[in-house]
């Protein structure tokens, strides 16, 4: 049984009665409302493509151990030939791991480029 229902309003004045059958249709658009704008914004979220969810498995979930740790990999120009060897030595670390992700065909991750 509805709350705002006139049907059963016994003992209400004309006035009363006419005042709830208002705050019913008011209280029935405002839901009508409530489901428009929220089906509106449900809409405008899309949800992640398959793309953009395979793209981030393959950016954050490991599938295989990793070769080498960070000091490893830190130490690889070391066993360089020359003159490369020379110029990994005078460069700072930073430049020195680009020096090494180029020469092995790596790429930085996107989050951190």
């Amino acid at each position: 049984m509805n709350l705002f229902s006139t049907k059963y309003a016994i003992g209400m004045s004309r006035r009363e009665r006419s005042r709830r059958g208002l705050v019913e249709a008011f209280c029935g658009l405002v839901a009508v409302a409530i489901c428009l704008l929220g089906g509106a914004t449900a809409a405008a979220i899309d949800p992640p493509s398959e793309r953009d969810r395979g793209l981030e498995l393959l950016l954050s979930k490991p599938y295989l151990p990793s070769d080498l740790d960070q000091e490893v990999f830190d130490d690889l120009w070391k066993v360089w030939e020359e003159p490369l060897k020379s110029r990994a030595e005078q460069a700072s670390v930073e430049v020195r791991r680009r020096m090494a992700m180029e020469r092995y065909g790596l790429v930085p991750h996107p989050r951190d480029a």
